[in-house]
């Protein structure tokens, strides 16, 4: 039974515990229902239809797929992890001599700040255990550097866009040409259409989408401290954009503000706002967003998974900006778009003090007897319970590093997440539970929420059970999707989201080699990510 289903001697130990020996062959049935119940295949691009290689991905991807997963985990694990490098770089190389990347997040040709970062964020990750032993992956890094700079220069085009096309021609339009939302992109040149700039393909504004920019530059320069100093010094479009993400910040605090505006004809009342500016709100020390991370239209200005990530992100920011004020003082170079690197760093500190306060005093709620979080408040005293899958949401919290996974409060908030009280929760015929949200409508659960589920628990059977099912709904192209209908896994959305598949290849890696949720991958120890790597040899050749 272990060799047909490879998560059985979990399963089984999960069975004998609760009802001893006489039932634990209950558990091939009831957990594993067969090894059939799996269609997963090898469906990675061959080496010569990538859009970007890797030594150090495509060796992890390698050893770990295929020589320490069970299968067909292993197999998954494999076309996943790798997804956003083999499919969604339109572009990595030099501009002006310096390093830059462009993503898209799948089957739509656009780069949102959002996916961008949580796309190509795991090979943060896996850079950071390559510094660590002393080994390098010069192209990946270059790559990463080269994700920050596109976006440094994203936000200084406009700091309200979600998404940006590749570069082309002013006076041209995109997809989404009739929205009406203006700005004046030259000084002295008057207010115009924002979407006339074929730069922009989508003009949402939505919090985490600067703060996905800061995340993305804190991520890399933890990982490569020095080189991040000198590549973020030398950028003259970082510093000016983390300026320009503060000030914005700053402005959006205030309720007063209403220089941003939004107006689409649209056949979803979520895809735009009332009267282009949304609904009234009160000053509460958080930061107002007008569009979720799932691109839908808040009910109310201020989304409290949004602040949460952003105090996180600009606690980070004073870190990196701490480093490169060092490095400045060290530098015998003068740049010109530098600025008051320590002035930036208070006004970071600042925003994070009052958001986290902010969500202190406006950001729970008393929900059917218990104190959980709101998902969204709007200063006045009314709030909203719910859950969106797509992050950051209020299951994210301690993935966001916000709480962490045993805090009191959040356990609460996750208990009503996870439960017919979120009207986004939906749980079918396929036995599967998890949380959706408006951007595709009822009783569709996005495979996201299921990861996020998994990252925030520390249970095995839990975990162990996600992992299944994450498995049984990537039929039937062996990737991972949008979202499924939780009564039949054949009606999906987006065949091709590179953000989900990427998120799905970290999560494995988190679960085996987590100190106790290795067991829910069917290991016998945890893996040592580290001490692979170690072993590893540039400029070797793997072939997957």
């Amino acid at each position: 039974l272990a060799h047909i289903c490879p998560t059985y001697p979990v399963a089984m130990e999960y069975f004998e515990w609760r009802f001893r020996a006489t039932f634990a062959a209950l558990a091939f049935l009831l957990h594993c229902g067969g090894a059939d119940r799996f269609h997963i295949t090898d469906v990675r691009p061959a080496p010569v239809n990538r859009t970007f290689k890797s030594q150090l991905v495509d060796y992890v991807v390698a050893k770990v797929g295929h020589d320490i997963l069970p299968q067909p985990l292993g197999t998954l694990f494999q076309n996943c992890l790798p997804n956003t490098l083999d499919t969604t770089v339109l572009h990595a190389g030099a501009i002006a001599g310096l390093p830059d990347s462009f993503v898209i997040t799948g089957d739509i040709p656009a780069m949102w700040l959002r996916d961008g970062m949580n796309q190509v964020y795991p090979y943060v990750r896996l850079l950071n255990a390559s510094k660590a032993v002393g080994k390098e992956d010069a192209a990946l890094e270059q790559f990463l550097f080269g994700v920050v700079h596109r976006q440094a220069k994203s936000v200084m085009i406009d700091e309200y866009t979600n998404a940006f096309a590749w570069w082309g021609p002013r006076g041209q339009t995109g997809s989404n040409a009739n929205d009406q939302t203006f700005k004046e992109f030259e000084s002295g040149a008057g207010v115009e259409n924002a979407m006339q700039n074929l730069r922009i393909f989508e003009r949402k504004f939505e919090l985490d989408s600067l703060l996905s920019f800061i995340k993305l530059a804190s991520g890399v320069h933890e990982a490569a401290p020095q080189d991040a100093e000198r590549q973020f010094l030398h950028d003259p479009d970082f510093l000016p954009a983390v300026q320009k993400v503060i000030s914005t910040l700053e402005g959006m605090s205030s309720c007063a503000n209403n220089v941003y505006t939004f107006s689409r004809q649209a056949s979803e009342p979520t895809d735009t706002l009332s009267h282009g500016v949304g609904f009234p709100c009160h000053d509460t020390g958080m930061v107002r967003t007008h569009f979720r991370p799932s691109d839908d239209a808040v009910l109310f200005d201020f989304n409290v998974p949004g602040n949460a990530m952003a105090a996180v992100e600009l606690g980070r920011l004073s870190t990196v900006l701490l480093s490169l004020s060092s490095a400045q003082q060290r530098s015998k170079t003068a740049y010109q778009w530098l600025g008051d690197i320590a002035e930036l760093k208070s006004r970071a500190e600042k925003l994070e003090a009052s958001i986290r306060a902010g969500i202190r005093q406006h950001g729970t709620m008393n929900f059917n007897g218990d104190t959980v979080f709101a998902y969204e408040v709007d200063g006045f005293g009314n709030a909203v319970f719910m859950d969106d899958a797509n992050v950051p949401s209020l299951l994210s919290l301690p993935l966001l590093g916000f709480v962490s996974e045993n805090d009191p409060l959040y356990l609460a908030t996750r208990r009503a997440v996870l439960s017919s009280r979120n009207p986004w929760f939906f749980k079918g015929k396929l036995g599967i539970g998890g949380v959706g949200g408006p951007h595709v409508g009822r009783n569709c659960i996005w495979p996201m929420s299921l990861m996020v589920q998994a990252w925030t628990s520390d249970s095995v059977e839990e975990v162990s059970q996600l992992l299944q099912q994450l498995m049984i709904v990537s039929d039937p192209n062996s990737l991972m999707h949008e979202s499924f209908n939780k009564d039949t896994v054949s009606l999906f959305t987006r065949s091709w989201f590179a953000w989900a598949n990427t998120l799905f290849g970290d999560l494995v890696l988190r679960v085996a080699t987590h100190s106790s949720l290795f067991k829910a991958a069917n290991l016998t120890r945890p893996l040592d990510l580290e001490a692979l790597i170690r072993d590893w040899q540039p400029g070797d050749v793997v072939l997957i």
